[in-house]
């Protein structure tokens, strides 16, 4: 956990907002998200093999292990931030690139810039839908139970290190696996135990491990946008949208 706490914080330096006042979104500029998911996937990926364990995988288990990661890890870590670096001009804030973030109350939804505007709100009872996953299943439960770094950074190699539900991993993967979830699983102990002072934590660990539910939730939504909308041809986003859910 050590390692991952290391190669975590380089990372999260360079993709965290930097505590000046959001910047609320009518619209999302192509061009600025694709940059900053550019940069958080390559961080992403040099955070990881700061690991040991993952970094001797081979090239094929590191692939599966990443791609299983990123889009589960990528919802929990952006609300998380939001709540962490919450401004008061935005009421339920999450961030989408940099200090730019849109806001998940009302009835609004915010779409992409130089887009058909019209074509867009066709889509509109499909993010609805998501939206409300977003804040019921994240926001709000990861806000009532004050999420911690060292919790968001136990979230993550939880998610890495869920083999089970990885198609085509090797068995020394999933016998790493194993080894590395009872080690960090230790040290959350220890951290509840002596840090946080928690004899009785289980309510709280029981609350958190449903973040990854949660974020499961949304991940499955998202990926279900994307396929009614080809189906009917609402929509070309696609290229958006695999970055988030691939």
């Amino acid at each position: 956990m050590q390692q991952l706490e290391y190669g975590f914080n380089q990372f999260y330096e360079a993709i965290k907002p930097t505590g000046e006042e959001f910047t609320k979104l009518d619209e999302i500029d192509d061009e600025l998200h694709k940059h900053f998911q550019a940069k958080y996937m390559i961080g992403l990926a040099k955070m990881l093999m700061h690991c040991k364990q993952f970094a001797e995988l081979d090239f094929e288990d590191k692939i599966l292990l990443y791609k299983h990661l990123k889009p589960i890890f990528n919802q929990i870590e952006r609300l998380y931030s939001s709540i962490q670096y919450k401004t008061e001009n935005i009421h339920i804030p999450m961030l989408i690139y940099d200090n730019s973030a849109v806001d998940l109350e009302g009835n609004e939804i915010v779409h992409f810039k130089n887009r058909d505007k019209e074509s867009f709100a066709k889509t509109r009872p499909l993010w609805l839908p998501f939206r409300d996953k977003l804040v019921n299943h994240l926001y709000v439960p990861m806000n009532e139970i004050k999420l911690t770094l060292h919790e968001l950074i136990y979230l993550c190699g939880q998610i890495l290190w869920s083999t089970q539900e990885i198609n085509g991993i090797s068995s020394n993967a999933h016998q790493i696996a194993e080894e590395i979830t009872d080690q960090i699983s230790s040290e959350l102990h220890n951290y509840y135990m002596y840090e946080m002072r928690l004899v009785n934590y289980a309510p709280r660990l029981v609350k958190m491990i449903k973040l990854i539910d949660g974020s499961k939730t949304v991940v499955k939504s998202l990926k279900d946008i994307t396929i009614v909308s080809q189906v009917y041809n609402i929509f070309d986003f696609k290229a958006d949208l695999s970055e988030l859910v691939s």
